[in-house]
């Protein structure tokens, strides 16, 4: 991972365009699945901003009011949006991240930082009441977190709080690792499984291709301009219906809808975003779609 003033300097061949296939909030998909978090799997299902319903939450207003404004908010030093605490406390909760780490890592105060997170787990009781409890008892039986491509990973740290001398924030220091694991492993096997490795198992089909970064829930790669639009168009829906195989947590199916990025360079705010829902399946809409984004960036 590389800030986007970094990724800006990152930038395709001459004659390539750059694409990046993104898994759409998954990490939050698989803890609101695995909880049981009712109100954010409403959300999913009916296409609810998952960020804009967490600040609602927060700022205690309607669903519609929250601004995507940067300075709507006046937590921190008031340059962000309402949306984007909605966005910081969502990650945070999920992986039980203390109000002192929240605070020094968003540069606010510590009573705010503790008003966001409490709030917000009063809103979702059921991350700390379902989901951190199910990973916990994973702990408990036999040290191993199982993600949901069945990958094992022991924990040696200390998980019993009343065990002579450990200290308690060591305990939960383990357990933070853990719920992090769950949902942050099955990212990326997905992207490794479902992504990598559906490419390079079909190597005529994306031959042209030419792969440059892998980033934790998303594929970056670059298609040469002397491949017709249509091409492009056509494995861009391939590895992005390949990506979107949905993941099973006992009998639940979770949904990974994808999103698709379309630039010069690297850098996320520099390159034109096509959300799930706005992806044509028909690859002639998608090519004629692609190449008026193209001819956009270098108009």
């Amino acid at each position: 991972n590389q800030p986007s003033q970094v990724l800006k300097y990152f930038v395709a061949d001459p004659g390539y365009v750059i694409y990046s296939i993104d898994l759409a909030q998954a990490e939050n998909r698989i803890v609101a699945y695995v909880g049981g978090v009712i109100p954010q799997i409403e959300a999913f299902e009916s296409g609810i901003d998952l960020h804009r319903l967490t600040a609602s939450v927060i700022f205690q207003k309607p669903y519609d009011l929250i601004s995507s404004e940067d300075g709507s908010s006046s937590l921190g030093d008031g340059r962000q949006s309402e949306r984007y605490w909605g966005k910081k406390g969502n990650h945070a909760i999920n992986y039980d991240v203390g109000y002192k780490t929240f605070a020094l890592k968003n540069e606010m105060v510590e009573k705010e930082a503790k008003f966001v997170l409490e709030t917000i787990h009063k809103g979702y009781p059921q991350i700390r009441g379902n989901y951190h409890q199910i990973v916990q008892n994973m702990l408990k039986k036999n040290r191993m977190v199982i993600n949901l491509f069945g990958r094992n990973r022991l924990f040696l740290g200390p998980i019993i709080p009343s065990y002579p001398n450990t200290p308690k924030n060591a305990c939960e220091n383990t357990y933070r690792e853990a719920y992090a694991q769950l949902a942050q492993s099955t990212c990326a096997d997905k992207i490794n499984e479902h992504g990598l490795l559906y490419i390079y198992e079909n190597q005529q089909l994306f031959k042209p291709i030419e792969l440059l970064a892998q980033i934790h829930d998303s594929i970056v790669f670059q298609i040469p301009l002397s491949q017709p639009w249509s091409y492009h168009a056509d494995v861009c829906l391939k590895i992005k219906q390949s990506l979107e195989q949905p993941l099973k947590w006992h009998d639940t199916l979770i949904y990974t809808p994808c999103d698709l990025m379309v630039g010069k360079n690297m850098c996320k705010e520099l390159m034109k975003e096509l959300k799930s829902v706005e992806i044509p399946q028909d690859e002639l809409k998608l090519a004629t779609k692609l190449q008026n984004i193209y001819e956009e960036l270098n108009a």
